[in-house]
């Protein structure tokens, strides 16, 4: 690119016009002459991907040779800069994932390491201050070719690692912001949910004779009864059961108010009995499912298995027994809206748009989920559980 354009006598022939305009000299630098006939050095260069202008004062109080060294010296302190800042793709995204220890599970970080392994063996060794976002999207499109959710679930990888990279200094701008706009369209669909009363029954006499094992068995009976988040509740603590109620912090709302960070869930007679049965297997260990001899909980997999081998896959799903409270409550039992979604652990807001304190409510709740669960019990005996049969349900206090 040609530069020191400009002389003095050149300059001496620029006259002013009715609208300002530029004379330039080269490499960015250039000579803006205003209506009044008044001259500025400004420097034109990009920015995290944006044009950018600096400016170096009036001519000709600042010499050609003066603003010519000021070019000079701008753009030698952006090229240091992006030299000492560089680093390969490898590297950042390595310390990307790390970054998310505090936010994500052991599960969701080795699921964003395998999405994006082609894109960091293809390009992990480059600098990623140079990646563009034509150099990630045809290894996108070969993930889409395999399948299109996780192409998607990639490009959104690669696009937060890069705005991680942003905010640390090791480039500019994130080329890949909006690259997931050129995949193919990717529309979720609903989870199946059960939502008849013939449904349940179905449900509960498969669950009933399946060969699970007590403690996944106990699960998948208590699960429709709370319809809390299956992992929620697949990691319930013996410390959070008191007093007829179980109350856990929601890892999603991470970030709320600690009023609002608590979920209560009032607990069915039915439900504290299958509790109690739970006791002789895990009391002594934290998690209330924990997989003896190990201390932890199964995995929603396990669960799913079971629904699968029962013949259930195509009927329900484990977070689908949510949308079946919300719908047979809402439909059947006619109860208020805003109750069933705090029941859900959602965020309710009152007619100010202040969010509900997540112990509000709690009397129309425990009754809510008494209903709830005497109408689940019915189903269970009519499904033919004997602990169902058997149980008697003892006198409830007041709330």
């Amino acid at each position: 690119m040609e530069t020191n354009k400009l002389t003095p006598s050149k300059i001496s022939r620029f006259k002013a016009k009715p609208k300002q305009y530029k004379v330039s000299d080269g490499g960015g630098l250039y000579l803006l002459v205003k209506p009044n006939g008044k001259q500025y050095w400004h420097l034109a260069y990009r920015k995290e991907g944006k044009h950018q202008i600096a400016s170096f004062g009036k001519y000709p109080q600042v010499s050609i040779d003066a603003a010519r060294a000021k070019r000079d010296e701008f753009k030698q302190k952006l090229t240091s800069k992006a030299s000492v800042r560089s680093k390969p793709l490898r590297e950042v995204f390595d310390s990307f994932v790390s970054k998310r220890k505090a936010t994500a599970t052991e599960k969701t970080r080795a699921d964003t390491i395998a999405r994006c392994s082609p894109i960091i063996e293809e390009l992990g060794d480059r600098n990623i201050a140079e990646i563009r976002a034509f150099d990630v999207l045809p290894l996108l499109h070969e993930i889409e070719g395999r399948s299109i959710e996780v192409a998607h679930r990639a490009g959104a990888d690669i696009s937060a690692c890069f705005d991680f990279a942003v905010a640390s200094g090791f480039m500019e701008f994130n080329p890949c912001a909006r690259i997931t706009k050129s995949l193919s369209t990717f529309r979720t669909s609903n989870r199946k949910a059960i939502l008849t009363r013939e449904g349940l029954l179905e449900y509960y006499e498969k669950i009933i004779g399946a060969d699970s094992g007590e403690i996944v068995n106990r699960y998948l009976i208590i699960l429709p009864f709370i319809f809390s988040r299956p992992g929620e509740l697949r990691k319930a603590k013996w410390t959070e059961l008191s007093n007829h109620i179980w109350s856990h912090k929601m890892p999603k709302l991470r970030g709320l108010p600690e009023d609002l960070q608590n979920v209560i869930v009032p607990l069915h007679a039915f439900v504290e009995f299958q509790f109690e049965c739970m006791r002789k297997h895990t009391g002594h260990l934290d998690y209330i499912f924990a997989m003896t001899p190990k201390p932890k909980p199964f995995s929603d997999g396990t669960a799913m298995k079971i629904i699968r081998v029962a013949g259930l896959r195509e009927k329900t799903s484990l977070h689908g027994f949510r949308a079946t409270a919300r719908t047979l409550l809402d439909e059947e039992f006619d109860y208020a809206q805003h109750l069933i979604e705090h029941q859900l652990g959602h965020v309710v807001k009152d007619s100010n748009g202040n969010a509900y304190n997540r112990t509000k409510h709690i009397k129309q709740r425990t009754e809510m989920m008494n209903a709830w669960g005497d109408f689940l019990l019915g189903i269970l005996r009519e499904a033919g559980n004997k602990e169902a049969l058997d149980f008697v349900s003892p006198p409830r206090d007041n709330v």
